[in-house]
This record gives structure tokens, C-alpha cells and sequence, in this order.
């Protein structure tokens, strides 16, 4: 189940036309749904910006600290990247 406050902000990024980081958590404990899921249960106005932009494959959030170090760097390269154009 997708929050309202979720949808909100996505569609708001989409509109705005903000560079995206998909992040997965890949603890079932913490909510961890496969890409499959996501895909299926989300809204058909965003599927197009949350699943087919370029690079749109996620990253996978740890929750052990060496593990989460390089979630954190991945995400730090993509903020950077992004922040080039």
C-alpha cells in the first residue's frame, strides 16, 4: 500500500521534472517489496517516471553498516552525477 503523502511527492518531482534515485530496502521486516511489486502496485501516472528513466535501476538499501556505507555511495555518486547537468 503506497501512502497518499508518497504519491504526492512523487508526482510532485515528476512534474517538476527531478532527477530520480530509486532506492530499494531489501529487509522484508522493514517493508521490502520486490521490483516486481513496486511496478504492479504503482500508480499508471508514474509508472513512466519512476520505472523507465534512465539508470532507473534501484539501489539496494543495507542495513548492515558496511553494506549501507556503499548504498550511501552510490547514492552520493547519483546525487553528483545529477547535479553535472
Amino acid at each position: 500500500v503506497v501512502s497518499h503523502s508518497c504519491l504526492r511527492e512523487a508526482r510532485a518531482a515528476a512534474g517538476a521534472n527531478k532527477p530520480l534515485i530509486l532506492v530499494r530496502e531489501r529487509d522484508a521486516s522493514k517493508g521490502s517489496v520486490s521490483l516486481e511489486e513496486a511496478r504492479r502496485d504503482c500508480a499508471d501516472d508514474l509508472q513512466e517516471y519512476l520505472f523507465n528513466q534512465r539508470g532507473a535501476t534501484p539501489i539496494e538499501w543495507h542495513r548492515i553498516a558496511e553494506f549501507q556505507r556503499v548504498s550511501l555511495r552510490l547514492i552520493a555518486q547519483h546525487i553528483l552525477h545529477s547535479c553535472k547537468n
